[in-house]
């Protein structure tokens, strides 16, 4: 049983850390999508 939530707890935190990279990648593209159309535009 504390295997099962141990591993539990590990998958939740691994699950957190990719969704922050995702986070990151998306603003990130957006930022840089945003100053290419401003450049274009501008």
């Amino acid at each position: 049983m504390t295997t099962m939530i141990a591993e539990s707890s590990r998958n939740i935190t691994e699950l957190k850390g990719s969704l922050a990279l995702l986070k990151w990648m998306v603003g990130f593209n957006l930022a840089f999508t945003m100053a290419v159309v401003w450049k274009v535009f501008a």
